[in-house]
């Protein structure tokens, strides 16, 4: 089922808030109480950060008041035609470039800290420690003597 994005008129699957965390990612300050919900409905009674949800079981979506003003007053999306003209990517002689040694070092140091986290707590001493504590307080007391 489709839905069309009230921001920017794109045609777009269920739910549209999904659409909207990525094609209109909000300015990430409060949200001033507004949002979507999982309906594409904007409306009031949120608390959180503009941008926030649109991603996995959340299907609504918080964006100010001031965003979804910016969204509504940008160009519509071009059609197929003309997208393929205006969408190559020039590449800035400013942009810093990563050599495949910086990479493959960010990649090792990356694993070495999961392998060293792994040391310190391996899952089965945590998941061993959760079921004596399970044990202790049957039933969820926690000790209260409830």
């Amino acid at each position: 089922e489709e839905e069309q994005c009230e921001l920017c008129g794109e045609k777009v699957p269920h739910p549209v808030t999904y659409h909207m965390s990525k094609q209109h990612p909000g300015c990430k300050s409060n949200c001033g109480g507004m949002g979507y919900n999982g309906k594409g409905i904007y409306c009031n009674g949120w608390s959180g950060l503009c941008g926030d949800g649109g991603k996995g079981l959340c299907t609504w979506y918080l964006l100010c008041s001031e965003c979804v003003e910016t969204y509504k007053q940008e160009p519509l999306p071009l059609d197929d035609t003309n997208r393929d003209a205006v969408c190559q990517v020039e590449v800035s002689p400013n942009l810093p470039t990563v050599s495949t040694s910086d990479l493959e070092e960010q990649l090792s140091n990356t694993h070495k800290n999961a392998l060293f986290l792994l040391y310190l707590a391996p899952i089965k001493e945590v998941f061993q420690s959760r079921q004596s504590r399970l044990r202790i307080f049957p039933g969820g007391s926690h000790g209260h003597g409830r």
